[in-house]
């Protein structure tokens, strides 16, 4: 009888113990990969909530092709019957600041962005070049999964509750808009707007006429700037927070607008 070999019997121990540790090692990743796939996600809320998405932005959509050919100068704004409520403080990437308004019902969006809604291939400005961050903007980047993933789902969930309150919609169509920019430290230049907004209700498209916007961003912004490793230069954070600062004030000269024509429109105070 043939003695055992040794140095076979030892290769093939370590040959079955590496197929276990193999076998273990793929159940694992194929363990970690399926509970990632179950695991709840912002991503999958809003995937879930497709259809409700699509669905208001073909209302977005019809909005836009009758803003597209309205006059950009108006005054004839007719009076919806209530007052009407913009949406508070929202961020989908750190729910715990977010801050909803009671009572909202209406929308604000800047004239290029319901555009670009409507038309993918239009680009994107910077963040300094917005009036209005529209509600419905922030849910609408099912095909942004770098923006996506940065989402938490209290947000999400916080943002498709507002939406479903969502009745009216703003349009701002900017004729020219100049921003506040800093010259000098301390010193800037106040920026202006030149624009109309246009009130429309979301289900059927329905205007409601428009009120022309004329606006000086205010003489004096105290803006905050911060220091140290990861943050931004001092002049890119003066730069974004003017920005900040102007858009604010170009809001509530919209809500002045309405205002002065019987049109109660709650937003930034």
């Amino acid at each position: 009888m043939e003695e055992p070999n040794p140095f076979a019997q030892a290769s093939a121990r370590a040959r079955n113990r590496a197929l276990l540790i193999a076998a273990v090692v793929v159940s694992l990743i194929g363990g970690g990969i399926a509970a990632r796939m179950a695991w709840p996600s912002a991503g999958k809320d809003l995937e879930a909530a497709r259809p409700a998405i699509e669905g208001w932005r073909a209302q977005y959509c019809r909005v836009w092709e009758h803003a597209a050919s309205a006059p950009l100068d108006a005054n004839d704004l007719r009076r919806p019957g209530r007052p009407l409520v913009l949406p508070g403080f929202i961020v989908l990437d750190n729910a715990d600041i977010s801050e909803p308004r009671p009572g909202t019902d209406t929308d604000g969006i800047d004239g290029a962005d319901l555009a670009r809604l409507c038309d993918r291939s239009r680009r994107a400005p910077g963040p300094e070049a917005r009036v209005f961050n529209s509600l419905f903007g922030k849910i609408d980047v099912l095909d942004d999964a770098e923006r996506v993933e940065r989402y938490e789902r209290d947000g999400v969930a916080l943002a498709l509750r507002e939406m479903r309150r969502i009745e009216y919609l703003v349009v701002l169509r900017v004729q020219s808009m100049r921003p506040s920019v800093a010259t000098t430290p301390g010193i800037f230049t106040a920026g202006e707007l030149q624009a109309s907004a246009h009130l429309y209700r979301l289900r059927d498209a329905q205007p409601f006429g428009s009120v022309a916007i004329r606006a000086q961003a205010p003489a004096q912004m105290s803006v905050i700037t911060f220091a140290g490793p990861g943050m931004p230069s001092h002049d890119r954070q003066m730069q974004v927070g003017l920005a900040v600062e102007t858009a604010a004030a170009y809001r509530r000269a919209v809500t002045r607008a309405f205002d002065a024509r019987g049109v109660v429109l709650r937003g930034d105070s």
